[in-house]
């Protein structure tokens, strides 16, 4: 999932993931570069949790990715 930058900070990536946490899945895991603090704190406020660390998951550039889980009520 990903928010195109005209849109940003205007709720769009909150109301995606309310629907998608809305959908009645037990749990939610999902990737995040290391280095998007914004889509972490997002994430955070959304109830994610860190679980952990892929090493080098992305490319261009090489980084590792941040491993979140959520389990919606």
């Amino acid at each position: 999932m990903e928010v195109d930058a005209v849109y940003r900070r205007q709720g769009v990536g909150r109301a995606m993931l309310k629907a998608l946490l809305s959908d009645g899945a037990a749990t939610v895991f999902l990737e995040v570069r290391m280095s998007n603090s914004a889509a972490r704190k997002l994430y955070e406020s959304m109830g994610f949790t860190e679980i952990g660390i892929r090493r080098e998951y992305y490319n261009n550039p090489m980084e590792d990715a941040i491993v979140l889980r959520c389990h919606p009520c």
